[in-house]
């Protein structure tokens, strides 16, 4: 009797944890637009003296899924925008560069309730980006590409009012053979 009794209050006590935790699993998406912060002279050494100038801000769309309210899998697609840099030459020529980079990654995130509605964040996975270099004189056009795959991370603060949400994160990627980029974004999310 006294067994019954113990596995009647487990499966209840099962059950409620499960829907107190519900609201904090599912599918999830969102988008938001960041200013990258890019070492161009990480691509180029001819680049170190010249000034760059951010063409447009950058912009992430992402979606993943809550497993847990401390844990979910993330996957996100990032503009991190164009830099430009245009002069005339002491020669009279028009020289203008401009790098691009955007990447495609699969993160791990690990979430820090601080209450209802609000969560501390971070995420840790790996990316799939490209990198393009134009340079352009006069009429004259070399570009240079480079893809590849390397880290990425960051992490923030989650403000979620029932099924939707503001995020404020920072965003690194790694490069090989540059320092990377950097981005603060700030995003909307909906929670299905």
């Amino acid at each position: 009797m006294m067994k019954r009794y113990m596995l009647v209050v487990l499966v209840i006590l099962a059950v409620a944890g499960g829907q107190a935790y519900a609201g904090d699993r599912g599918f999830y998406v969102g988008g938001g637009v960041g200013i990258p912060k890019l070492e161009v002279s990480d691509f180029n050494e001819d680049f170190a003296d010249l000034k760059f100038e951010n063409s447009s801000g950058g912009f992430k769309l992402f979606g993943g899924y809550r497993i847990t309210k401390y844990f979910a899998a993330e996957g996100a697609y990032t503009d991190y925008s164009n830099v430009k840099h245009h002069e005339i030459l002491p020669w009279g020529e028009f020289r203008e560069i401009n790098v691009a980079i955007d990447s495609w990654d699969l993160s791990a995130v690990g979430r820090l309730p601080l209450g209802k509605t609000v969560a501390l964040y971070v995420r840790l996975g790996g990316a799939s980006y490209s990198a393009d270099v134009r340079t352009t004189i006069d009429d004259e056009t070399e570009n240079e590409s480079r893809s590849g795959t390397g880290l990425t991370y960051g992490g923030g603060i989650d403000f979620r009012a029932k099924k939707f949400g503001v995020r404020i994160a920072l965003d690194w990627l790694d490069i090989e053979d540059t320092g990377g980029v950097f981005m603060p974004t700030a995003s909307l999310t909906y929670t299905f």
